[in-house]
């Protein structure tokens, strides 16, 4: 499969299969945290990157025999999905194929459009982000161009949430000494509360990202900033999930095809894909021992990436 992945175990979407509907790496931010690494097509024009049909063939095909059971159907990108111009359409047809949910993850940066938000009308649970309500943080975790402003960002997300009848989760992840001091947390629950989204999911730096020095924040600290934002707000943390392999045999191709797209910790990959803890560890050392993955640390936890890549599409 070439656009969709999956299903894979995802700690907020349940067992999510992924449709990835733009070329590595094509974004609107560079965000210092991105699993995927640094933007190399930095761009805020919407064009179609890759064939609407040919990414519609494929997830016909795909719904029509899927790998296997999914929750919900999640359009990604190894970049920003807003900026493919066929989104709409893409949503359209996943809502006819499917009753699953379809999701959308998103950095909202596009949504000041009003023809991005009627885009995305249709999506039964949108997942966008706002890291910074503050230019200057903002500047500093998401390195936009110099055309967007955060307030524009805001803006965008309140209206986004006054036309759209779906569910709103929005993503708020923290970079040690950037965007979580105090007037950053009191300028972001301001922008909460206007946006007004059913959650508020606090996330840090969990994945090794596209800069050294972009840190994770302490526990007690998400839970400083989780009290600040209010009763909507919550912290997702990887890792709280619980390996349960149920002993099918070990996938070398499905494993390759999460590792390029993210970096992931043997845990992750077992509970993605459903397998034996143990045998995800011992493909692990034989796959490391071949060169076809690369292990690296971050914060003393070990992850696995494909050998020469520098991830995939944004966090599930």
């Amino acid at each position: 499969m070439e656009y969709c992945f999956g299903p894979v175990r995802s700690r907020r979407l349940g067992r999510s299969l992924g449709v990835d509907i733009l070329p590595a790496k094509t974004c609107n931010l560079n965000c210092v945290y991105c699993e995927v690494g640094p933007t190399t097509r930095f761009t805020l024009e919407r064009a179609e990157y890759h064939p609407t049909a040919a990414i519609l063939a494929e997830l016909e095909a795909v719904l029509r025999d899927p790998p296997a059971p999914f929750d919900t159907l999640t359009f990604t990108a190894s970049g920003e999905p807003t900026l493919h111009s066929g989104l709409g359409e893409l949503v359209a047809r996943a809502k006819a194929l499917t009753d699953r949910p379809v999701a959308l993850l998103t950095n909202g940066v596009l949504f000041s459009d009003p023809g991005v938000r009627r885009a995305v009308r249709d999506v039964d649970i949108l997942m966008p982000s706002l890291d910074a309500a503050r230019a200057e943080a903002f500047r500093a975790v998401n390195r936009p161009p110099a055309a967007v402003r955060v307030e524009d960002v805001v803006e965008g997300l309140v209206a986004l949430r006054r036309e759209h009848p779906g569910r709103i989760f929005l993503e708020v992840l923290l970079v040690g000494g950037m965007n979580d001091g105090p007037a950053d947390v009191q300028a972001l629950a301001r922008a909460v509360d206007r946006i007004r989204p059913d959650r508020v999911q606090l996330n840090t730096v969990a994945r090794p990202p596209a800069e050294a020095d972009a840190r994770p924040v302490p526990r007690a600290r998400l839970e400083a900033v989780r009290a600040e934002l209010g009763d909507a707000a919550e912290i997702i943390a990887p890792g709280e999930l619980v390996a349960e392999g149920r002993g099918r045999p070990v996938a070398v191709r499905e494993l390759l095809r999460i590792l390029r797209r993210r970096p992931s910790t043997p845990e992750d990959l077992a509970v993605a894909l459903d397998l034996e803890p143990a045998g995800v560890r011992d493909l692990l050392h034989r796959l490391e021992a071949s060169g076809e993955v690369a292990a690296e640390r971050l914060s003393g936890v070990l992850f696995y990436r494909a050998a020469g890549d520098t991830g995939g599409p944004p966090r599930h």
